[in-house]
């Protein structure tokens, strides 16, 4: 990746000359690729059995503006049976139905609800906006999640760090970089538009290279 210094306490600008991936699992990817556009882009897909979240997606040009207006005020939401369980265990103290969106498998809410379109999938790109401060760079480009949680999020912040120390990148494979664009074409009810944008990112980087593992 490239990196510029500014003057002052401002982070060095950071962004991808590759397209970086982490994967957890067929459920849980991440993909940060490299764009000339200024700033940061992020799209963000959750997949929740449960109807009262369901399938939500997002994708924002990120600025103080849209952080503002668009991202500030949407908050954390949890299953019923995973509150009771930190509750148990003493975990997140002061965490419940006042503060939090309890969500029982019914699909119905307790406490507050929700009070917006797309409230949780927002607040999980708050949570990634937070993990991607831990980072030293500020973040160019256009990163892409697909149904991720915070220790997802801190493994790409990691494998920033590794490229910028060591220079190795984890390149996504031609086949992992189909089974997302079929799953964005046929699994999830994604704009047709962000489809096809991923289709011809494809196809860029299938072009530039198919390496199966990390290199240095």
């Amino acid at each position: 990746g490239s990196v510029r210094k500014q003057e002052g306490n401002v982070k060095p600008l950071f962004t991808p000359s590759k397209p970086i991936f982490f994967k957890r699992d067929d459920r849980t990817k991440i993909l940060y690729l490299p764009t000339d556009k200024p700033g940061l882009r992020v799209s963000y897909l959750i997949d929740f059995d449960n109807p009262a979240v369901g399938e939500q997606f997002i994708d924002v040009d990120i600025t103080p503006e849209l952080f503002w207006h668009e991202l500030s005020g949407a908050r954390t939401f949890v299953m019923a049976k995973d509150l009771e369980e930190w509750n148990r265990e003493g975990r997140y103290i002061g965490a419940g139905k006042k503060t939090l969106v309890v969500i029982k498998e019914d699909g119905s809410t307790e406490g507050l609800g929700f009070r917006f379109k797309n409230e949780a999938v927002k607040h999980k790109v708050d949570d990634l906006l937070g993990d991607l401060s831990l980072s030293d760079y500020r973040l160019q480009g256009h990163i892409i999640v697909l149904e991720a949680g915070h220790r997802d999020h801190v493994e790409l912040v990691k494998m920033i760090e590794k490229i910028q120390t060591s220079g190795s990148y984890q390149y996504i494979k031609t086949e992992e970089y189909m089974k997302m664009y079929n799953d964005f074409k046929n699994k999830y009810h994604l704009p047709q538009s962000f489809v096809d944008y991923i289709g011809s990112k494809m196809l860029e980087t299938m072009a530039q290279t198919d390496t199966e593992s990390t290199v240095s």
